[in-house]
């Protein structure tokens, strides 16, 4: 039995949600437009993002690679199907941010340096657990 694909707006906000620090904002929509715009040549407005974002419309695969591109992904992330394994690595860098985790040391019993799946899904849920997980203390 194959996972559900992940829908692509899914897979973009992922890329907004991981592109900023603790505690800060996400990318400005219309900043991430501009450089998209420069990427790939032609002009992307906020409100196109916007829409992607959304769910509401799609983009061509060219527009797609250069999105991917401007976060310093790699293009597969939005042009495969189902990028699973990709969105799990994403999906742990938020959680090890928003935990605050400063230093992390990984180690397997199995594949030398290399998480599985399931492996990355545990780590996620303990990380997300952590009391100061998600909640961002601005006063030190």
């Amino acid at each position: 039995m194959s996972a559900r694909p992940l829908p692509l707006a899914d897979r973009i906000n992922r890329l907004f949600a991981v592109a900023h620090e603790r505690g800060g904002a996400e990318p400005d929509v219309d900043a991430v437009a501009h450089g998209v715009s420069e990427r790939l040549g032609r002009q992307v407005s906020g409100e196109m993002l916007r829409t992607l974002r959304d769910g509401t419309d799609t983009a061509d695969r060219a527009l797609l690679a250069a999105l991917a591109d401007h976060f310093s992904c790699p293009a597969e992330y939005l042009l495969d199907e189902n990028p699973r394994h990709f969105d799990l690595l994403l999906r742990f860098e938020i959680a090890v941010r928003d935990a605050d985790v400063r230093h992390l040391s990984m180690r397997t019993a199995g594949s030398p340096g290399v998480a599985t799946d399931e492996e990355l899904e545990r780590m996620i849920g303990l990380l997300e657990t952590l009391p100061h997980a998600g909640s961002v203390d601005h006063e030190h």
